[in-house]
């Protein structure tokens, strides 16, 4: 019965662990530090002359990107699963570390809008993918998709570091929301941390002259983390594909133009909701305003899953879909050529987990 007892004190103990206890050591989190690839990116040796960017291999991570503050260390931690699927929410947790063992450092703490740069501090992810062949290449940002309410009063988050001492940062965002990783591989990623003096503002217009509060007189800098290494698997594939039409043919929706499928290419049966107005989306290169959109309809979500076997495909739109009279209405302003593509939720208990197609031309035009 003691021994028993032990155990449970043990365990309870275990799940009582302060957050702070559980991170690795200094020495571990210090010789984890990798530095980022340099943005000058090196083509890869197989690729042609010319190669674009997309094609180049940035190589071994060789250099920072920012300098590196004298006292200051910014550490980042997973707290969730290793391993992901496109748009799953990425569990991380970070901190400011005074290295220092003498003097005190003032900082500030990130809040509602530092991902974004619309106020001080601006904290932001930065990635790169092997995809398998042994070159890291850079993950491409994601435009910011947000309200336009922020926190600017960020003096009343500055706080003073004794030597040695931590503070959390719990104001990240999502790496996933962030950045594209639709791409299975390997991921790296690095967070950043920014101070610029005050000179911050929404949309990238300084604002006037603030109050800097125990920040005034401390210098601009940057601080990288150590790097985080997740694993992004991508056992659905979505494929949208153009359909044959006629030059001036009217398109007064979508499915006139393209057809959607989910293909089941991973090693076990997922379950599978069929799309609704709010789990699947059709974006269109350049203005949001040209965006296809659908009504919502209740008996779209109430939908059963469906089991998609290994090798199998459902039709998500176009005939035979799993939704009928699921309309995605599409009045496009200019007979043009035009790239769309699709966005897909297909999980009811992974409801983060977002995955998207290729971009697709589609053409418009009343004659070609």
């Amino acid at each position: 019965m003691r021994s028993s007892a032990i155990v449970i004190l043990a365990a309870a103990l275990g799940a009582c662990t302060p957050v702070e206890d559980q991170w690795p050591s200094t020495e571990e989190l210090e010789r984890q530090w990798v530095p980022p690839a340099s943005i000058e990116l090196i083509p890869h040796g197989d690729a042609p002359p010319g190669a674009s960017l997309a094609d180049a291999c940035a190589g071994a991570p060789t250099a920072p990107t920012a300098p590196l503050h004298a006292k200051l260390t910014l550490d980042l931690r997973r707290t969730g699963p290793e391993t992901l699927e496109p748009g799953e929410y990425v569990e991380l947790g970070a901190r400011l570390r005074n290295r220092s063992l003498a003097s005190s450092v003032p900082v500030v703490l990130s809040g509602d809008g530092s991902e974004v740069g619309w106020r001080e501090p601006h904290v932001w992810y930065s990635g790169f993918v092997d995809r398998g062949d042994g070159c890291w290449r850079p993950i491409s940002e994601l435009p910011a998709a947000r309200c336009g309410m922020f926190d600017h009063e960020w003096q009343d988050e500055i706080v003073s570091l004794s030597p040695g001492e931590t503070v959390p940062l719990e104001w990240l965002g999502n790496p996933s929301t962030m950045l594209d990783m639709q791409q299975a591989g390997r991921v790296r990623l690095y967070l950043h941390y920014s101070w610029r003096e005050g000179q911050t503002g929404k949309g990238g217009a300084p604002e006037e002259a603030v109050e800097l509060g125990a920040m005034a007189g401390v210098p601009a800098f940057d601080l990288i983390s150590n790097p985080i290494e997740l694993t992004v698997e991508r056992p659905l594939e979505l494929r949208l594909r153009a359909k044959p039409r006629a030059p001036g043919a009217a398109v007064a929706e979508v499915a006139d133009v393209v057809e959607l499928h989910l293909h089941n290419v991973g090693d076990e049966t997922r379950e599978i909701l069929p799309p609704s107005s709010g789990r699947l989306r059709f974006e269109v290169e350049g203005s949001e305003e040209s965006w296809p959109s659908a009504s919502w309809r209740a008996e779209d979500d109430e939908q059963p899953a469906r089991p998609l076997p290994v090798g199998g495909e459902l039709t998500l739109l176009g005939e035979g879909g799993l939704t009928p009279g699921l309309v995605y209405e599409w009045h496009h302003p200019v007979p043009e050529l035009v790239r769309i593509r699709a966005a897909y939720r297909p999980y009811a208990d992974r409801q983060s987990v977002e995955l998207r197609s290729e971009w697709v031309e589609v053409d418009l035009r009343a004659s070609p």
